[in-house]
């Protein structure tokens, strides 16, 4: 198939890759997951290499985006997920976003009566909602079943489409239509093992958080201001000192000081 839109050539990283299997100097960038599930007082669900891969990249000069692993029993849950996987961002300084992997791999939302088109697409649009308003771009993974069938209003967040068709390490189709990233097979060609990569339909600046500029602009506004309140403080006072002052020279010499 035509591949001659696409800009950029990635992989999706997690604790079950093998360091010495992925050699990150070999790709444009990476998408790393950072958590599944909310963060708990043992860190239990921290992904254990998020810093190995987060390194990697950085050493191979790689731009990175993180996601999250739903495991959200409901909309508090999302939100709190949201909230770990931005204390990570803060951490990590990820440029491609913050992404929000729905689906069900592991049966795990079988299991709990929890998958159905309702809670998983409310989950989607909690965690969004919340990435979006602290200044994060965002977006969800899912497979174009689930796209199609369940993740059918998600308004304008982003999709990061998993489509493998024949899943023989080639890229097979083309997902530009639907969102920005095309996961388009789990096995690396060369080697047959197992490793997901991804198509970027978009330049690495689509992905700009606010995050980066809005902070830093924020603080100094911030700094300005309380810079100018104080100023103008310490100029009341000196006012009041000499007025103060002039009020008791007039005095000594019996003049009024009013």
């Amino acid at each position: 198939i035509d591949s001659s839109n696409v800009k950029y050539w990635g992989v999706d990283l997690t604790e079950a890759n093998k360091e010495s299997y992925v050699d990150m100097s070999k790709y444009d960038f990476a998408i790393i997951r950072c958590n599944f599930g909310e963060k708990t007082s043992d860190a239990k669900y921290k992904d254990k290499k998020v810093e190995h891969w987060v390194s990697e990249c950085n050493k191979h000069g790689k731009p990175f985006g993180l996601y999250c692993y739903d495991y959200a029993y409901d909309a508090d849950g999302a939100k709190l997920e949201a909230v770990y996987a931005l204390e990570l961002a803060e951490q990590y300084k990820p440029t491609l976003g913050i992404w929000f992997d729905m689906e069900d791999a592991d049966a795990w939302k079988k299991k709990n009566g929890l998958l159905t088109k309702e809670h998983c697409l409310e989950m989607c649009k909690t965690f969004c909602k919340y990435v979006k308003e602290k200044g994060w771009y965002t977006g969800v993974y899912s497979s174009t079943w689930w796209f199609d069938n369940w993740l059918t209003d998600l308004g304008d967040y982003d999709k990061w489409v998993a489509q493998w068709d024949a899943n023989d390490g080639n890229y097979n189709s083309d997902t530009s239509n639907r969102g920005t990233i095309h996961q388009y097979t789990s096995i690396d060609k060369a080697t047959g093992i197992g490793l997901d990569k991804n198509a970027m339909y978009v330049d690495f600046d689509h992905y700009k958080s606010k995050i980066v500029e809005k902070p830093q602009n924020e603080t100094e506004n911030v700094q300005k201001d309380e810079s100018n309140e104080s100023g103008v403080k310490k100029l009341n006072v000196l006012i009041s000192t000499l007025i103060n002052l002039l009020k008791k020279l007039l005095s000594i010499f019996g003049k009024s000081g009013d």
